[in-house]
């Protein structure tokens, strides 16, 4: 109630109207891919069964419906996304299509990580938030009181891919704080990474 409370307020005081036929409140909210409830953002079920559904990819064409689907909605509930999407996403590179069984097991994981994918917390911007760096590929985490709010994961470019650990490490971060900076700006957080050198 606290959050209506302060989003009624902040209305109020910007002189901004709302139309109370289009309200509703305490209800489970959907946006395209996504479900809102008081316990967070989930993937929305009928979308997970349709993926699940979803063949393998015969051609091009379908691997990049497939990993549009993905990359757009879901990147941000799979920890170590672009590690287990990568050979998928190499199918989109113009060298073309070629099924292997690398490709196979990814798209099986990659299944698999979505029928498993946690709730998202909401954030408590009174909390302090915890950006954790992986070693898995260039990706990173923002976390309150060990609940994951949001991961971020991004293919690196081979010439990338031949940095050092630490430059890896300071990539993510950096790619974290750009993506997910709304969550962080004007807040306290901590950067956790296991990079020792």
């Amino acid at each position: 109630l606290e959050h209506l409370e302060a989003v009624l307020h902040t209305l109020q005081q910007q002189v901004l109207f709302v139309k109370l036929s289009k309200c509703y409140f305490g209800m489970l909210g959907r946006h395209i891919w996504v479900t809102f409830s008081g316990q967070g953002v989930a993937m929305d079920k009928a979308k997970i069964q349709a993926i699940l559904d979803w063949p393998r990819p015969i051609n091009q064409s379908n691997a990049i419906t497939w990993s549009l689907g993905l990359d757009g909605y879901y990147e941000r509930f799979i920890k170590s996304y672009a590690t287990l999407a990568l050979p998928l996403t190499n199918l989109l590179t113009k060298d073309g299509f070629g099924w292997t069984a690398q490709v196979e097991e990814a798209f099986i994981h990659l299944k698999q990580a979505i029928t498993s994918a946690p709730v998202l917390a909401l954030p408590d911007f009174q909390q302090t938030f915890t950006l954790d760096d992986s070693s898995t590929g260039i990706g990173a985490v923002v976390s309150q009181l060990g609940h994951p709010i949001a991961y971020v994961l991004k293919k690196l470019a081979p010439r990338a891919q031949k940095q050092s650990t630490y430059v890896r490490e300071l990539m993510a971060i950096t790619e974290a704080l750009a993506k997910l900076g709304h969550y962080l700006l004007g807040h306290h957080f901590i950067i956790k990474t296991d990079q020792k050198s």
